[in-house]
């Protein structure tokens, strides 16, 4: 496997990983910048491009970088039209892309039938491979020319392909080329080749072809892909090593032309390639590699530079593919179907190995070893694998960079939400136990507070605030004994003040008591009650509930309402009948009626007190039932929040689970990088 699948399959995993832990996550964070990095990596290939002059051997060094003999078609001339991408694929078939953009789609059932297919689509028709300008005649078409207006532009065509382009050549083109829909723009090549796999490389038509066909290949270096990355990761320059560099000037034009529109291309991602290195022109030219940097004013780096042999790398693939030996392979009918330069070669080598040992003892190791140092195709494709690494390597890191910086903001987040659910959950838990514990001393309260309750009722019962009034009764009886009105009055306004007294005694002593007992309570939500307020409230109440026979008196003024009553006895009730002949009351009468009406006072003091005391319990119960009530809404608020305890317990356990995901995932991909 070549290490651009290796990144390719590397990129895959981490992003797949990646995206599934982003999936339920709301902050965008470095998807987008992640997807854009990976795109050159998913497009399933490392793509080279193979550049060289017209006949400078580049379909020959393709057909034995694959391994396939006369895969591509090869000649003397010009013979490839249009861009051919090769790739890997399973099933072998060719696409072709027409020029009016439809596309036929061939499969192949052989190697064989593969070539023919190609010869048929990519090859430059031999009668119109002599610099016949195509692709300027082809454009032609395409804008509508006619036929007429084609054989106008003869001597244009000839200044384009420098040689003199005749009306009859013409003709005889247009008769079978007038349909554009014939015009080849793309082949795609899927070839089932292991060592393919990773790889897509692309054959041009050269960039000093003839005719005008070169801008197909300046178009498709400069071009890029529908993400905006280049179509090109990689060049390879090819020059043949044959032939004098004079003969390039095309080409390293184009690599000046190259490197001003986008210097790049050749300065970084470039590589030359010397073909025929084994040929005696090359060989006795120590200076070619120098003569060519100087020629394209060193532009691409020395160590760039490689010299191999094609034929000698296909008879090592050939022989490796099918298995035979070498010996068997180097013989005079063998060796005919290799160039003459070839067969001299291998022929020296097998005489070589013959004089050093015996025939039985010659080994195809070292056969192959031998003619690989010479064809220096396994050095080529060292160097463009650690050219992958390098190149791959940075963008490669960028994007696992973003990724755990992604995962681990992500991680932080999730820790802070799980920080803020937990501190949620222990302000719950806290109101959860706080309601819980008011709860119960609330109910021991309650308890506490009804046996005070029945304790203020046993010791204020009506007979027992009865007897608190006894000596004031006893003393009311000494009103019989007295014989003047003025006396009379006067103790029934002594008598008077001291129920006031008593009964303030009395409630007094109840307040105390009521404080006492409330003082001691430590329960927020258990009232604090105010004595005087509630009885207050509660002779309020009892007054506008009662129906009195004198408005807006109250029990307090009861002895004032006797007295009055008995003012009215003397100015009115007893003016006849309550005297004596001489008009003077009947005192023994005044002072019996006064001393019933005193009775009948303390009586209702009594009544009145013991109301007092019963109504500020009713009202003391009404509140400790409003705080009952208030206990149970936070005793419907617990089950609440023990229900939302449970969830945000869930959402801890479900957040720790997705922390310890992301943690491993994070692992895995600096494990895996």
């Amino acid at each position: 496997m070549n290490e651009f699948l290796k990144f390719q399959k590397r990129i895959a995993k981490a992003k797949d990983k990646y995206l599934a832990a982003k999936k339920n996550d709301c902050h965008l964070g470095n998807v987008e910048s992640v997807n854009r990095l990976a795109r050159p990596f998913e497009r399933d290939h490392f793509t080279l491009a193979i550049i060289g002059g017209m006949s400078s051997g580049k379909s020959s060094f393709l057909n034995a970088f694959l391994g396939e003999k006369n895969l591509l078609p090869t000649g003397g001339d010009q013979t490839t039209c249009s861009l051919t991408s090769i790739y890997y694929s399973k099933k072998e078939k060719i696409s072709v892309e027409y020029m009016d953009g439809h596309i036929d789609v061939y499969n192949a059932n052989s190697k064989n039938n593969l070539k023919e297919i190609l010869n048929n689509t990519v090859a430059i028709p031999q009668e119109f491979g002599n610099g016949f300008p195509l692709l300027e005649i082809n454009n032609d078409i395409l804008c509508g020319l006619s036929e007429s207006d084609i054989l106008k532009k003869a001597d244009i065509y000839s200044n384009i392909a420098k040689r003199q382009i005749t009306t009859s050549e013409l003709s005889k083109y247009l008769k079978t080329h007038m349909d554009p829909s014939k015009f080849v723009k793309e082949v795609s090549v899927g070839i089932n080749l292991s060592s393919l796999e990773g790889w897509k490389i692309v054959d041009t038509p050269g960039v000093c072809a003839l005719g005008g066909i070169e801008e197909l290949t300046r178009d498709y270096i400069f071009g890029t892909d529908e993400y905006g990355y280049d179509n090109v990761d990689a060049v390879l320059l090819v020059y043949k090593g044959s032939v004098s560099l004079q003969e390039h000037p095309e080409l390293t034009e184009f690599i000046k032309d190259v490197t001003r529109r986008k210097k790049s291309i050749i300065a970084d991602r470039s590589f030359m390639i010397v073909t025929h290195s084994t040929s005696d022109h090359f060989q006795e030219n120590p200076n070619y590699i120098s003569n060519a940097l100087n020629q394209i004013d060193n532009l691409i780096p020395k160590e760039r530079i490689f010299y191999v042999d094609n034929n000698l790398e296909l008879f090592c693939r050939i022989r490796e593919r099918e298995g035979k030996d070498f010996m068997d392979m180097i013989t005079k009918s063998s060796l005919e179907d290799w160039p003459k330069e070839t067969s001299s070669i291998l022929k020296a080598m097998k005489s070589d190995f013959l004089e050093e040992r015996d025939r039985d003892m010659i080994l195809n190791e070292d056969f192959i070893n031998e003619i690989q140092k010479l064809s220096q195709f396994h050095i080529l494709r060292e160097e463009l694998e650690k050219f992958i690494v390098e190149r791959k390597q940075k963008a490669y890191d960028e994007i696992i960079q973003l990724i755990k910086e992604d995962l681990n903001n992500l991680v932080n987040r999730k820790n802070e939400d799980k920080a803020k659910v937990e501190k949620d959950l222990r302000g719950e838990q806290d109101l959860a136990s706080q309601i819980e514990d008011e709860k119960k001393k609330n109910e021991v309260s309650r308890l506490e507070f009804n046996n005070f309750v029945d304790s203020l009722r046993t010791d204020y019962s009506s007979a027992k605030i009865q007897r608190m009034y006894l000596n004031i009764s006893q003393a009311a009886k000494g009103i019989s004994s007295l014989h003047s009105i003025s006396l009379i009055s006067a103790e029934a306004e002594s008598i008077e003040n001291e129920l006031k007294e008593k009964k303030d005694e009395i409630l007094l002593e109840v307040e105390k008591k009521s404080k006492n007992y409330f003082s001691n309570i430590n329960i927020p939500s258990f009232p604090i009650l105010d004595f005087k307020t509630l009885v207050k409230k509660a002779e309020k109440s009892e007054k506008n509930q009662k129906d009195n026979w004198e408005p807006d008196t109250g029990l307090g003024n009861f002895l004032k309402r006797t007295f009055s009553k008995i003012a009215g006895i003397f100015s009115n009730k007893y003016e006849h009948s309550g005297m004596k002949n001489n008009r003077t009351p009947d005192i023994d009468k005044v002072s019996k009626e006064c001393k019933e009406e005193i009775v009948r006072a303390i009586n209702d003091y009594v009544k009145s007190t013991n109301n007092a005391i019963e109504n500020y319990i009713l009202e003391a119960d009404k509140k400790i039932k409003e705080t009952d009530r208030i206990i149970q809404e936070n005793n419907e608020l617990l089950v609440m929040k023990n229900k939302t305890v449970e969830e945000k317990n869930n959402t801890i356990k479900l957040l720790e689970e997705e922390i310890s995901t992301l943690t491993e995932t994070i692992k895995y991909i600096e494990y895996d990088n």
